[in-house]
């Protein structure tokens, strides 16, 4: 090997170091990448691609890990620190029921928002989801109730559940850092509670439900009257009120009827025949029959 090939091999090797120099630390970033994400958030956004149909080619764009610490390239994504933080897909014609219990594993979740597709079925559940912020699910064709774990939601600031098809009635919700609240034009009846969260809320937040639902910014809530006694409880009081009279009206005759027979005896013995003991019992019952009559009169 002479001098200028023993050069070339030099610069060759030489080369070839400095480039695997700056490859490496890329190639080690890349393998990093794709371990840094949570594989139970994957799979669970992977039950929305794999079973709801939709206008948006989910198949092709939700490839490889969802997040890369703080970045994500799946459409409706947003990650920090390597979690899914941020789910929004609007507008895609999303068609169908929501996987049962789907969001349960993508616990640093803050915001959802499905607007404007065609999902059916109940509200999804959002049990345990301490983080979450804004919930806007406005637009779809939901039906069932409200579940009571929405008002549990201790950080919740936006809930937007308009133009659905929700019945039952609407939970107490009361978080202080609610901002924007609206369930119009769905079909929920019932009191509209009475908390400080919810009184801050316009008409235009509820109105558009069925005629049932009433509270303080739509109609008053009607004062329900007393229920009416049961038949058997009637017929008792009539029968009650029957014999109480019949005692009073006894206990007031019957004085006078002795008092009626006593006169007739006076006069069958004659003016000069009284004596102390007829004139004492006549008139103790008078005294009785005065006392029976106010007696029965007070009854």
């Amino acid at each position: 090997m002479n001098l200028a090939q023993l050069l070339r091999v030099s610069i060759s090797i030489f080369l070839a170091s400095f480039l695997l120099s700056f490859s490496s630390p890329l190639a080690d970033s890349a393998q990093s990448d794709i371990n840094d994400f949570y594989p139970e958030e994957r799979d669970a956004l992977l039950q929305i691609r794999d079973s709801l149909p939709s206008t948006a080619d989910l198949h092709a764009l939700w490839t490889g890990p969802p997040c890369r610490r703080s970045s994500s390239r799946w459409r409706g994504v947003a990650c920090e620190d390597g979690h899914v933080v941020h789910l929004v897909l609007q507008g895609i014609n999303l068609t169908g029921n929501l996987p049962t219990q789907f969001l349960q594993n993508i616990t640093f979740l803050t915001k959802l928002s499905f607007v404007n597709n065609s999902l059916r079925g109940p509200l999804p559940n959002l049990t345990g989801l301490v983080r979450m912020e804004q919930v806007s699910l406005s637009f779809n064709w939901f039906t069932g109730s409200i579940p009571p774990e929405y008002a549990a939601l201790p950080n919740l600031k936006i809930l937007e559940l308009e133009g659905n098809s929700l019945q039952g009635t609407i939970p107490g919700f009361n978080q202080s850092g609610l901002i924007r609240f609206n369930a119009s034009h769905n079909l929920l009846g019932g009191r509209i509670p009475s908390t400080m969260a919810l009184e801050r809320f316009p008409l235009s937040s509820f109105d558009h439900n069925s005629k049932e639902l009433c509270g303080p910014q739509l109609d008053p809530c009607p004062v329900l009257p007393l229920p009416n006694p049961t038949p058997w409880r009637k017929r008792e009081i009539g029968v009650k009120l029957w014999v109480s009279a019949v005692i009073a009206l006894g206990g007031a005759t019957m004085p006078l009827s002795i008092i009626m027979l006593c006169l007739l005896c006076r006069r069958k013995q004659g003016k000069g025949n009284h004596t102390p003991q007829s004139n004492k019992l006549f008139s103790f019952l008078t005294i009785e029959f005065v006392v029976k009559l106010e007696s029965s009169l007070h009854f």
